[in-house]
C-alpha cells in the first residue's frame, strides 16, 4: 500500500509520474485519482495520503503562491513555496499528510 512518485529531469523539462489508485484499506476506491497537481506554471505537487486533504492543501498553496506573486511582483521560489506549505500544515503533523514540490525548469 502507498503511493509511488517518480520525477525525472531532462534537457527540456521534467516528467513526473504518480500512480492513480486511491484505496481505503484493501478496498480500491478509485483507479483515476489525479495525484499530480499544478500549483503554478513552474511548480508541481504530488499527493500521497488522504486525497481530499492533499488536494485541498495543494490548491490552497497555489492560491497563496499567486498572492505572493501579485504582492511581490516576482515568481515565488521553490524554497519559499515549500516553506509556505510547511507553515500551513505544521499544526497537522502526525496526521498522515505528505507532500512534495518540484520545480519545472524550462
Amino acid at each position: 500500500h502507498g503511493t509511488t512518485t517518480l520525477a525525472f529531469k531532462f534537457k527540456h523539462g521534467v516528467i513526473v509520474c504518480v500512480d492513480s489508485r486511491a484505496t481505503s484499506g484493501s478496498y480500491i476506491a478509485s483507479q483515476t485519482v489525479k495525484k499530480v497537481i499544478e500549483i503554478n506554471p513552474y511548480l508541481l505537487g504530488t499527493m500521497a495520503g488522504g486525497a481530499a486533504d492533499c488536494s485541498y492543501w495543494e490548491r490552497e498553496l497555489g492560491r497563496r503562491c499567486r498572492l505572493y506573486e501579485l504582492r511581490n511582483k516576482e515568481r515565488i521560489s521553490v524554497a519559499a513555496a515549500s516553506k509556505l506549505l510547511c507553515n500551513m500544515v505544521y499544526s497537522y503533523k502526525g496526521m498522515g499528510l505528505s507532500m512534495v514540490i518540484y520545480k519545472i525548469i524550462i
